[in-house]
């Protein structure tokens, strides 16, 4: 329990990390609040989460390049080596996968994931070369006792078939009741077991306690990586709710609560900024901006539209299209799409 108590939990994602590890092996945060702590700072946090994105894509080039160009500045960041090894023997390439494992335990001994990381490399390695020396030898390889199986089971529904022969005959020597049994207690869907009056004396029964489960970014896994880098960069990120990727456009829908005293339409705007300063991908994104359980303000904008405001320096609200306000006097709401 004590060694539990020890682990890092991560304030993104809640994964449960060493006690060692500087970031979080699930979303890339930092996991200390130590500034002078090597590579801690948020550029490389914010590099390594975009490393983790292109690996779960199946970008591993760009993912890869990404890492060494963390190890050139900061050649001790521990987790840009496990994400290394993790690239590699997702590759399949085991052997470049143990090296940078090896290299993340000696950065960090006490790091049981990247021991845990070292060791299914090694393993799956003899496992391989077993099979190729086993495969040049011309020894074939195992194969269930299928015929072993059969006489079972065989056996098995003999057994079976006999002793249902026997029960079969016995109750048939047996005179059969007539009298119907008799329901007397209503059938009710659903209905909840019936309990013993309690008597006096009996401990009180213990209440179940329903367990609160932590609060996390919805969406799937690139989702979530997505929201913490925006959350995590921007200040606008305060705000956000959640951060879905459409692979249609692809764009991104964003869902923000409505900040205190800010008008929504420039709240649109600043998270356009941050997905299009951000990620290079995106066509456009659409933003909702919801007050409680209301929204309150939606709209779009495209990379055009978005690039067009600032090379002819307009309006910030001139990128806004397809505009919608619950209130009518609202003047954004007057805008149109190109």
């Amino acid at each position: 329990m004590a060694a539990q108590d020890r682990n890092k939990v991560c304030n993104k994602c809640f994964e449960v990390n060493d006690p060692a590890a500087t970031y979080c092996i699930e979303c890339g945060a930092p996991l200390s609040d130590d500034p002078a702590a090597e590579g801690s700072d948020q550029e490389v946090y914010r590099e390594i989460t975009q490393a983790n994105l292109h690996r779960i894509r199946g970008d591993y080039k760009p993912a890869i390049d990404v890492c060494l160009g963390i190890l050139k500045r900061f050649p001790n960041t521990g987790t840009a080596h496990t994400l290394l090894g993790d690239i590699y023997a997702e590759q399949g390439e085991l052997e470049q996968a143990a090296q940078w494992f090896e290299m993340a335990l000696d950065l960090r001994p006490e790091s049981q994931n990247d021991r845990r990381k070292l060791e299914s490399a090694q393993r799956r390695m003899a496992e391989q070369e077993a099979a190729s020396t086993a495969q040049q030898l011309g020894i074939p390889e195992s194969r269930p006792k299928t015929q072993q199986y059969l006489f079972v089971m065989v056996v098995l529904v003999a057994i079976v078939g006999i002793a249902s022969f026997m029960l079969g005959g016995a109750m048939s020597n047996d005179k059969p009741d007539s009298t119907p049994a008799l329901i007397t207690d209503p059938i009710v869907s659903g209905r909840p077991p019936q309990t013993q009056e309690p008597k006096l004396g009996d401990p009180e029964p213990t209440a179940v306690e329903t367990p609160v489960l932590p609060l996390v970014w919805p969406g799937t896994q690139i989702d979530q990586q997505i929201a913490a880098l925006i959350a995590s960069k921007y200040p606008i990120g305060k705000d956000l709710v959640s951060a879905l990727e459409d692979p249609r456009g692809p764009s991104l829908n964003v869902t923000a609560n409505l900040g205190a005293n800010t008008d929504p339409a420039l709240e649109c705007v600043e998270f356009a900024k941050a997905v299009f300063g951000e990620f290079s991908t995106y066509v456009s994104v659409s933003v909702r901006i919801v007050s409680g359980d209301k929204t309150v303000y939606a709209a779009d904008v495209t990379r055009a539209d978005y690039q067009r405001s600032i090379d002819e320096n307009l309006a910030p609200t001139a990128m806004l299209s397809r505009t919608w306000s619950a209130t009518p006097s609202e003047t954004s709401t007057a805008t149109t799409g190109n």
